[in-house]
């Protein structure tokens, strides 16, 4: 080492490492030699940078801009106090101490460290974990778990754990803290965890919020740690006091679980499940499950009317060696009025269909072969006891074998396609039995299989702009039973009929025109797309299609004769700057039908659902003889990215109204944004089904934004004239945390749910959430 030198304004030493003496012997085993202190090497160096220095006997005084740089730790000082003989170090005044490692950044007004063993104490501190400074009281952020911590004292207690005494943990802004966890004791393991115990989590450091006398959390870039919940509490006019609970268990790097328990102080109990793994990256597999013990719900006159179920979700899938891919979406719902009562979501809530399915499939040179299995279930009433509910169709299984269109020889525009499939299929409906057994709800109609074969040709032809396109096909299906006056009889039915389909476009019409408005663009281009189409099945009598027994859309056919014509109308924009976008689309098409009875299988004076309706419109509509369907009109108006509306409607020329429509208007300027849609259906006067609702959503801000954010939801039934569902959030996020409040009611009825509900989520950042109100189940 050079002699101090006190003229100069800055001296470096460089100090060979400490001697044997300051080893640490463990009993029973030998000292370890010079070169093995600690497991550095002997010719390990600490560098020492000041502006003055002495030395009197083996101790080493710094004063003035001190630093010390050893491996991946760096500490500054006013003063510096150096003992070779043990390597300890005693610093004094702007203690700033830091390890890159995972950015650990600390500032004391004093400091003891010992540099053989890496350990010390550090007084009146200042600190981060995940973040450096880059300024006077401004960090920045450099992990996805950065930490700001206070204390009077630090101990750096292993090579990478500190005990933090009286003080505070936050990821806030250092200066203005929203938040701590206080507390007289915590660990912090960088890069690995945070453990307070006994603490306080307080407003601005002062007003304390709610106690925990244990709280953990991951610090580790992908934190996944098996250990409790945060606790969540609710209030509910039908569940009263909602209390949660639950437990996360990190079973490795790619399989987690989840569960949980729930009471409700009016109601009973409820239970959570969750299971995810993922063992390669190409498979995946997850169940979710909830249930309630329900002790029922209050009636007049002291009966209950127990709501409880259960639900099971199930999604796997898997890329198989050869090309095959499996897929599973299972889907079990124990009772509708179970989910009407207790699901979170209004969607679900009034959604009465449940499906399920799981598939093996293979794509290969334009031929497909799909081996599935699958169930739907449609539950018509809140009770499942009352008649004509649940309907329940299963396929088990199903094996298709198809082909898209494959060309006979390269010289002649024909094409071959196949449509294929064998199936064992079942039907569980009231009103349905098998011939010596009376009729009884909820008896299944036993196996039935169903083999169909569908080969056809297609031949497409153009000249000077128009398209033909002609498809021939011969449709054959095989029933192993039908129905013979309601009943289920085990005589087989043979169905075979021809199809034969031509559709044909002309060219498009078009004209450009100078923008009768700026913000529409420079020039309208005006494009309309006539064209019409003709289909002709026939083979199916009368007798044949009443008694099939409808599975799916294979079951719907009948015999016709129809016409479809129709016109597109598309409004182009162009800017100056030569982008071209898609302003107005006006689609109208209908159909003439020269079978009014399509083969004698209506039935006049009830709904009749066949393939040639389901296919234009979703709604209903033969109810009795007729040449003309309904007028579909579908128009989309999209004048800027920002905004714009949807109608589709359908006139009935028959009963000269319109029978449906569904309207949308969407907008979002700056941080507002809104939602608008009626949807309304008459429906046949024998069906007598009306319906008229609105629903709407308005809004300011965004899930992240800092400040205030708030949106409404609201589903109206004009017909009955009540408010089936409307929610209310409104939330206020900081620098580092956010709070959120919700208030929403659903309506659908005294019996089956009149509930409100008052949900709460306190989120910090990089914390965690306290309270009821999901992520997920947020507007923003």
């Amino acid at each position: 080492m050079p002699p101090p030198d006190p003229v100069a304004r800055q001296a470096s030493s460089a100090v060979p490492a400490w001697p044997a003496a300051a080893a640490q012997s463990v009993p029973g085993q030998p000292a370890p030699a010079p070169d093995e202190l600690s497991g550095v090497p002997g010719s390990e160096r600490v560098r020492i940078d000041a502006d003055r220095q002495e030395k009197n006997a083996h101790i080493y005084q710094f004063r003035g801009n001190v630093e010390i740089q050893f491996r991946d730790m760096r500490l500054t000082a006013d003063e510096v106090d150096y003992d070779e003989s043990t390597g300890d170090v005693d610093a004094r005044g702007h203690v700033r101490f830091s390890r890159q490692v995972n950015q650990e950044n600390i500032a004391a007004e004093d400091a003891h460290y010992n540099l053989n063993t890496e350990l010390g104490q550090f007084y009146q501190v200042q600190g981060t974990i995940g973040a450096r400074p880059s300024g006077r009281q401004r960090w920045t952020l450099t992990t996805t778990n950065p930490y700001y911590f206070e204390a009077r004292r630090v101990d750096k207690v292993g090579q990478d754990t500190y005990m933090v005494y009286d003080g505070f943990v936050t990821s806030c802004t250092p200066s203005n803290p929203i938040w701590t966890f206080a507390g007289p004791r915590a660990k912090i393991k960088p890069g690995q965890s945070a453990t307070i115990y006994n603490s306080w989590v307080k407003a601005e450091n002062k007003v304390p919020l709610f106690f925990s006398p244990f709280f953990y959390h991951s610090l580790k870039r992908i934190p996944r740690s098996s250990g409790f919940l945060t606790p969540h509490i609710g209030n509910s006019s039908r569940k009263g006091l909602v209390l949660g609970e639950g437990f996360f268990w990190a079973i490795n790097r790619s399989a987690d679980a989840t569960g949980g328990l729930e009471f409700y102080s009016k109601r009973g109990w409820g239970q959570r499940g969750e299971f995810r793994v993922r063992p390669s990256a190409t498979t995946s597999f997850s169940a979710t499950y909830f249930g309630v013990i329900d002790r029922g719900l209050a009636l007049p006159g002291g009966q209950r009317f127990n709501q409880g179920g259960r639900t099971l979700i199930v999604n796997g899938s898997s890329e198989l060696p050869r090309g095959f891919r499996a897929v599973a979406n299972v889907n079990y719902l124990s009772s509708f009025r179970f989910r009407a009562a207790f699901t979170e979501s209004f969607n679900e809530a009034v959604n009465t269909e449940v499906h399920s399915s799981a598939f093996l499939s293979n794509n290969f040179r334009g031929y497909s072969f799909n081996a599935e299995m699958s169930r739907a279930q449609d539950f018509q009433s809140f009770d499942q006891r009352v008649a004509g509910e649940p309907v329940d169709i299963r396929r088990m299984p199903g094996i298709e074998f198809n082909s898209l269109e494959q060309p006979f020889w390269s010289r002649f525009p024909l094409y071959f396609a196949l449509d294929s499939s064998a199936d064992g299929l079942t039907r569980d409906e009231p009103g349905l039995s098998r011939p010596g057994t009376a009729p009884q709800a909820g008896l299944a109609i036993g196996f039935v299989s169903r083999f169909d074969f569908y080969p056809r040709v297609t031949f497409p032809a153009h000249w000077k702009g128009l398209h033909l396109l002609a498809d021939y096909g011969i449709r054959a299906t095989h029933y192993s039973s039908r129905l013979r006056s309601g009943r289920v009889s085990d005589e087989a039915l043979q169905r075979t009929t021809q199809e034969l389909s031509v559709e044909l476009r002309p060219p498009s019409l078009e004209r450009i025109f100078d923008s009768p408005a700026g913000f529409l663009g420079k020039k309208i281009k005006h494009v309309i797309e006539p064209r019409a189409g003709f289909r002709l099945v026939s083979g199916v009598g009368n007798f044949n299609f009443h008694e099939v027994i409808r599975f799916d859309a294979r079951d719907l056919v009948t015999s016709t004769r129809e016409l479809e014509y129709g016109v597109t109308n598309r409004l182009f924009s162009k800017r100056s700057d030569g982008v071209v976008r898609e302003l107005l689309t006006w689609d109208l098409v209908e159909r003439y039908y020269f079978d009014p009875t399509f083969g004698g299988a209506l039935l006049p004076g009830r709904r009749n659902v066949f393939l040639s309706t389901v296919d234009q419109t979703g709604y209903a509509f033969l109810d009795g003889q007729r040449r003309f369907s309904p007028v579909t009109s579908t128009v989309r108006f999209l004048p800027a990215w920002n905004w714009g509306a949807e109608v589709s409607t359908d006139y009935d020329p028959v009963r000269r109204r319109v029978v449906n429509t569904g309207a949308t208007v969407n907008l979002h300027r700056g941080k507002s944004f809104a939602s608008l849609g009626e949807y309304f259906v008459r429906s046949t006067p024998q069906l007598q089904l009306d319906s008229n609702q609105i629903r709407g959503q308005l809004g300011y801000g965004f899930t992240n934004r800092r400040g205030f954010n708030v949106a409404a939801i609201w589903v109206y039934d004009i017909r009955q004239d009540f408010m089936l569902y409307s929610s209310v959030q409104a939330n206020y996020n900081f620098d580092c945390c956010g709070v959120s409040l919700e208030f929403r009611r659903f309506q659908f009825g005294a019996t089956v749910r009149d509930e409100r509900q008052f949900r709460v989520a306190i989120t910090f950042a990089n914390i965690g959430t306290f309270g009821n109100l999901k992520k997920q189940e947020r507007m923003f």
